[in-house]
């Protein structure tokens, strides 16, 4: 594109388009006959290639990111497995293969053959497959194909399969031709929704969450108030939560459900609610109605027999528990950095009860426990960036996800302090810059400041919900941001028309921003849930409906500011003001959806364009900055 641009200029001096010609050829070498790149040892399949004999079997890249098939001796399917298999007479998980993108596990994937999955019912999540006869079962995430088998093993009558991650849905679709299998073309909210009433388990995979970017809202309240109103009679929700790395997701997961079932319409959720545990996970089981005696003497004997820990049923008697735990848990402060236990102890136990009955806990000094919404999907969240100092002091046992936010907000600070440098511009060129009025250079800083954030904000905003709308990040993007870029240019060639009254023109497009965000506001997500069974396609040419009208009408302020500006040494710094503030956009947005939600952003979004109408540059100072440069 450098070298386009300098050919097709209006100069087209021989120096700039030697120059571009030149690093176009530089840079192209620069990734042809450069080393090849490696993994970094952060990625989780830096060790597992390294080890003696490992081997990638397949390779696939793809828009979405670089998928490696790996066969190595570490790999083994993705389950939680008690210690006892062996005296309850049953195997261990079978060796597999590890599917990674982008250098990031995301599930295992069976060895030719049909899946070895003998150790099932000594799995973690293999407790409500015994508290239900041979159910139909919703399964969110399969696992690479490992637990539709385990489902069937476990005496599933029936298993309907949701796995939205297009690697992983390819590969299972080629796995099993057994009629009692369906594999669904909905997401997890989708399928739910499509059949109220008919589901006796609906049942999520460890491994779904981090399978997928676009797989978080899978856990929101909003989801699972639909999981709950998918059961059938004395059906059960099973949700895992790994706490491997902080046990404190296990509470916010627990308000989650809690804010959930709320919604569903269940007044009290602390009847409803059973947690039990390994060393290294959680799984919550919900029903609709209140847990008898009966059921929650089956969760304890399985729970017995595995040597796995019930962390809470209704009535428990959280001390009396502790005397006979398998996996101590105990409490650490994050503030600390330190272990607070005098002996045994759960740390899931202790909170769990209050957590439920909306109360607060130790936790929430350190964490955030507020529920995973469809405004505010991000699971990976719990860190509180108002206590940043503490959080730098624990830096090295924050878990990768979580360290994202710290990465946003540096990325923030470093693209404020390079915008701050691209504003004080004018300072460089005093000869051009003092003779107009100092107040004169205010308003279309404002103004192009202002249009540089407004339109990426509405944008991170567009591609969330379209993420959530198509169950695929990727694709959202590319839709979103393919679509935005063409009908906001589009836009720019009908500036023209108000080439008398630009101010007119700006004032339209805000007028049709502020209608467009407050009927998203109001409509938007009960239209994505009213339509999430509609086939892709369908829901991709509806994300391209939603985005054309604002985006076309946001085609207009750029440009009709420019005309302001004329062809003098403004023109170059208006350019540079809107991006470098689009540069900061992206951290910032990013950082409020998660501290304040997505609602945010677009409002945010509207009242950025607001600014920018009344600070519209004056026809004052585009003649004096014209005299300027000639």
């Amino acid at each position: 594109p450098i070298a386009l641009a300098a050919a097709f200029s209006r100069s087209r001096r021989l120096p700039a388009i030697t120059a571009a010609g030149l690093a176009l050829v530089l840079g192209e070498a620069l990734l042809l006959l450069g080393p090849a790149p490696e993994f970094s040892d952060f990625k989780a399949i830096y060790a597992p290639m390294h080890t003696p004999d490992a081997r990638v079997v397949a390779e696939i890249r793809s828009p979405r990111g670089e998928y490696l098939l790996l066969d190595d001796f570490t790999e083994r399917v993705d389950t939680d497995v008690s210690n006892n298999a062996g005296l309850l007479g049953l195997s261990g998980p079978p060796q597999t293969f590890g599917l990674y993108r982008d250098g990031n596990r995301i599930s295992a994937i069976p060895k030719p053959g049909l899946p070895d999955v003998g150790y099932a019912a000594a799995g973690l999540a293999a407790a409500p497959y015994e508290m239900v006869t041979r159910p139909r079962v919703l399964l969110i995430g399969a696992s690479g194909g490992f637990r539709a088998a385990e489902a069937l093993a476990l005496g599933a009558s029936e298993v309907d399969v949701v796995e939205p991650e297009p690697a992983l849905h390819a590969a299972i679709a080629t796995q099993t031709d057994d009629p009692r299998v369906r594999l669904l073309t909905a997401g997890a909210v989708g399928a739910a929704r499509a059949a109220p009433g008919q589901y006796a388990l609906i049942d999520l995979s460890a491994d779904f969450l981090d399978a997928a970017e676009a797989n978080a809202t899978a856990f929101a309240a909003e989801a699972i108030a639909d999981y709950v109103r998918a059961l059938a009679p004395g059906g059960i929700v099973s949700i895992p939560v790994s706490i491997r790395d902080f046990p404190v997701y296990a509470a916010r997961m627990l308000a989650t459900v809690r804010a959930g079932m709320l919604g569903a319409g269940i007044a009290d959720p602390q009847r409803n609610v059973l947690v039990y545990r390994s060393a290294w996970s959680v799984r919550i089981l919900l029903s609709a109605t209140p847990w008898d005696a009966a059921r929650v003497a089956q969760l304890r004997k399985f729970a017995d027999e595995r040597s796995f820990d019930v962390s809470y049923y209704p009535g428990i008697d959280v001390a009396a528990a502790r005397a006979n735990l398998y996996n101590d848990l105990p409490t650490i402060s994050f503030a600390a950095g330190e272990v607070e236990s005098g002996g045994p102890d759960d740390a899931i136990a202790d909170e769990a009860g209050a957590v439920l009955a909306g109360q607060s806990t130790q936790s929430d000094a350190a964490f955030n426990l507020s529920p995973i919404t469809f405004d505010r999907p991000f699971f990976y969240a719990v860190l509180r960036l108002s206590q940043i100092d503490t959080i730098l002091k624990r830096l090295e046992i924050l878990p990768q996800a979580e360290v994202s936010a710290l990465v946003n907000l540096a990325v923030l600070v470093q693209a404020v302090v390079i915008a701050c440098l691209v504003l004080l511009v004018p300072l460089l060129a005093p000869s051009r810059v003092r003779a107009s009025p100092g107040a004169g250079l205010i308003r279309p800083v404002f103004y192009f400041s202002s249009l540089g954030l407004g339109f990426l904000f509405l944008e991170m905003f567009a591609i969330d919900r379209a993420s959530f709308y198509l169950g695929d990040r990727t694709s959202a993007f590319a839709l979103v941001l393919t679509g935005m870029l063409v009908f906001s240019g589009a836009g720019s060639l009908l500036a023209g028309r108000f080439q008398s009254d630009p101010r007119a023109g700006v004032r339209l497009a805000i007028a049709v921003l502020a209608t467009w965000a407050v009927l998203v506001w109001l409509a938007l997500e009960p239209a994505m849930l009213a339509s999430l069974g509609l086939p892709f396609a369908a829901r991709g040419a509806l994300v391209l409906l939603l985005v054309a009208p604002v985006s076309v009408a946001l085609g207009l302020p750029f440009p009709l500011g420019l005309t302001q500006a004329g062809t003098g040494g403004f023109l170059p710094w208006a350019w540079g003001l809107n991006g470098a503030f689009s540069v900061v956009a992206t951290p910032a947005a990013s950082l409020l959806a998660r501290e304040a939600g997505f609602s945010w952003v677009l409002l945010t979004a509207v009242i950025l364009y607001g600014v920018a109408m009344i600070s519209f540059p004056s026809v004052g100072l585009s003649r004096q900055w014209q005299e300027k440069a000639a």
